[in-house]
């Protein structure tokens, strides 16, 4: 193991080159304060934790913030130069967590290898932060592999007018994780959430941006907002996906994205977004599309997208790419297509980026109609007629959720 100095010498030399020189050294100065002489092979997660609450009880907030982002900086950077075996932050709790009015947080070994088998199978960082905490606040001080599936059932009924439906589903998700995880891996013997109920989707959580909204943004931006726009608006790229785009991931009309959970996917370039991408080329040539000229290293997600916040006013980003999805279907794309244009690993999340009218519905299905009589002209019949025996479950619940906001409207018109 290298030498103390050395070390910080090295993670100096390492870091992250878009960070401004007062915040490097502040950060530097921080771990060589508290880095122990002993070595970082002898730290581990309990000791971090000790730590973290002796600290919490004598440092402001503030400060106890600053010292875990470093910590979590610099153990995530020795994990990856393989200078430690694992990653003693794994699983630990927010600085927040350890202020003393908050109950004890230590992270078992059992949550601590469930974290490791997430991350075995990419998921994301913050699909791992999601799925520990989730069956953290379950479980409270007992132990979650005691659970019952009328306690997993419970939970969730309990909670079901204070989540809301998609949280809830979430939640779900994490149990059904959890406990097939541990069935695998020998913990349990059955599975408690095998006849957990499911919840269905629930209403969109955005609306897609108007798209007078979005044209009067993006004809009064520059070159780098108007591609932000163009990439999230017409190919429906996440900010993350968006700021880490490299010239390298263009080659021709065909645009490699690298999504959620490392998962990559190519996505056919439009004629907009073809044409401001090479404009950026041309004007700096290779690297990162969106920069910092200083260093030439990427954008970090927050800048991107305040920049493009300053002119979509009230829109968040991500109702771009509700606006992507939206436009896809009702210009002929099926959700299949959508699906694979977002980057979706499930047909319900992408129902929920899918804004669909009644009266588009029956615009499909009077596409689809032809007269009663042989022969007969006129105008299609305003009565729609629709197999349910022939529809997948994502239509039906189009469908259902179409008809219920007809009939308010109706309702509220009446």
């Amino acid at each position: 193991m290298d030498s103390r100095q050395s070390l910080l010498d090295q993670f100096g030399k390492d870091f992250d080159r878009t960070a401004s020189p007062t915040y490097k050294a502040q950060s530097l100065k921080l771990l060589d304060r508290y880095l122990p002489v002993c070595g970082i092979e002898s730290i581990t997660n309990q000791r971090l934790e000790v730590f973290f609450r002796r600290s919490a009880a004598i440092w402001s907030i503030s400060y106890l913030r600053k010292v875990h982002r470093v910590a979590q900086v610099f153990f995530h950077w020795a994990a990856q130069r393989e200078l430690i075996a694992s990653n003693p932050m794994v699983g630990l709790a927010r600085a927040i967590d350890f202020v003393p009015h908050r109950a004890e947080t230590v992270t078992s070994p059992l949550l601590l290898n469930y974290a490791l088998h997430l991350r075995s199978i990419n998921r994301a960082e913050e699909t791992v932060t999601q799925r520990l905490g989730d069956i953290r606040r379950f479980a409270g001080t007992k132990d979650p592999l005691l659970a019952t599936p009328q306690m997993l059932g419970e939970y969730l009924r309990e909670n079901k007018y204070r989540w809301s439906q998609e949280y809830r589903r979430k939640i779900r998700a994490s149990f059904v994780s959890f406990y097939g995880w541990a069935l695998k891996a020998g913990y349990i013997s059955t599975d408690p959430t095998i006849d957990l109920q499911s919840i269905r989707p629930g209403k969109p959580p955005r609306a897609p941006i108007l798209e007078d909204d979005m044209f009067d943004a993006f004809y009064s931006a520059g070159l780098e907002v108007q591609t932000t726009i163009a990439l999230a608006g017409s190919l429906g790229m996440r900010r993350n996906e968006i700021t880490v785009l490299h010239t390298r991931d263009r080659v021709g009309r065909t645009l490699t994205v690298h999504g959620k959970g490392d998962r990559v996917r190519f996505v056919p370039l439009n004629d907009l977004a073809l044409e401001l991408l090479v404009e950026l080329e041309r004007r700096q040539g290779s690297g990162y599309y969106f920069r910092n000229q200083k260093t030439g290293k990427h954008l970090h997600p927050s800048t991107v997208y305040k920049r493009t916040k300053a002119y979509i006013g009230n829109w968040c980003l991500h109702s771009l790419r509700h606006r992507a999805a939206t436009v896809g279907l009702r210009k002929g794309g099926n959700i299949r297509e959508i699906q694979e244009l977002l980057g979706h690993l499930s047909l319900s999340t992408t129902q929920i980026y899918a804004a669909v009218t009644f009266d588009e519905l029956a615009n499909v299905t009077t596409s689809t109609s032809w007269p009663r009589a042989k022969g007969q002209d006129g105008p299609p019949s305003n009565r729609v007629t629709v197999d349910l025996d022939n529809l997948s479950e994502f239509e039906l619940a189009l469908i259902a959720d179409a008809i219920s906001r007809h009939l308010r409207n109706g309702q509220a018109a009446a």
